[in-house]
């Protein structure tokens, strides 16, 4: 893949990660407004992280079958610590690792958009 349409996928990408975190965001702030009660929040706050974890899942997932032997130092870091995470869903462990999901998606999330946003950094973001 050329490194324009690599640029051009991370560009994509990082707007699909915002799009999907900040609709996530609105949809509970409207449901909180509206009366939503505790529990309901609680499904919504799963919902939510379950679809932001499988867009950045893809999305990693995509980097690294483009980039197999260059990726960038902060994902594979990125990729230990997640490879490190999706270990402790293996049965016995499940329930440890479903109790770290909950805790730590947001700020695997987070991380994860640092990243995009690094690699974009030289050129600007809204440029094609």
């Amino acid at each position: 893949m050329t490194a324009f349409k690599l640029f051009t996928f991370k560009k994509a990408d990082a707007w699909i990660q915002v799009s999907v975190i900040v609709i996530a965001i609105a949809w509970m702030i409207f449901e909180i407004i509206k009366g939503a009660r505790d529990l309901d929040l609680v499904g919504m706050y799963i919902i939510s992280l379950s679809a932001i974890g499988f867009f950045q899942l893809l999305s990693f997932f995509i980097h690294w079958y483009i980039n197999a032997g260059d990726l960038s130092k902060l994902r594979k870091y990125y990729s230990r610590a997640l490879l490190g995470l999706l270990v402790l869903l293996v049965p016995p462990l499940t329930p440890v690792g479903l109790f770290f999901l909950l805790f730590l998606t947001p700020g695997f999330a987070i991380a994860y958009i640092a990243i995009i946003f690094s690699e974009i950094k030289p050129r600007s973001f809204f440029d094609l």
